[in-house]
């Protein structure tokens, strides 16, 4: 529904299932992706901090924190957010793409080659699950400080395969 512009009936659906499901967080995180795409950053950063709030002890959620307080231009925080997430224990797979993310969108090129690389060595053995990431890169204004670079059009290609 999101990619289809349905925003409104996007989030209302996923808001439906926090009733449904209230012990499954990561709700927070879809609910923060839909209001990115609809350019409503700073509810994007509202649903993805309370996502880190439930689950501080993990990783991924400061990193999807970490992005979208990047595009709200909250540079300081998501550095903060981004550092705890690399030293949290963590399921590197989808980390790397949320750290590729947030480096792109602070216009630090060599760590989001860095974590787009490792991304990459990640999913040769979930090849199929890359793919699909890929097609979502468009989407991530964050990307554009890396979208032309030779070595990072390489590893999409590379990915897309």
């Amino acid at each position: 529904m999101a990619r289809l512009g349905r925003f409104d009936e996007a989030i209302d659906h996923v808001s439906r299932l926090r009733v449904t499901a209230p012990d499954y967080t990561e709700i927070y995180g879809t609910l923060a992706y839909i209001y990115s795409l609809k350019g409503d950053n700073g509810q994007a950063v509202e649903q993805a901090r309370k996502y880190q709030e439930q689950k501080p002890n993990e990783s991924l959620p400061h990193a999807i924190l970490a992005v979208y307080l990047v595009k709200a231009g909250n540079r300081n925080e998501a550095l903060a957010h981004l550092r705890e997430a690399e030293r949290l224990p963590n399921n590197r797979f989808y980390l790397e793409l949320y750290l590729t993310s947030a480096y792109a969108g602070l216009n630090d090129t060599a760590k989001a080659l860095e974590h787009f690389k490792n991304y990459a060595k990640l999913a040769e053995t979930k090849r199929y699950y890359a793919r699909l990431q890929v097609i979502r890169l468009d989407e991530d204004s964050n990307y554009q400080s890396i979208r032309n670079n030779p070595e990072f059009q390489e590893i999409v290609n590379d990915l897309s395969k």
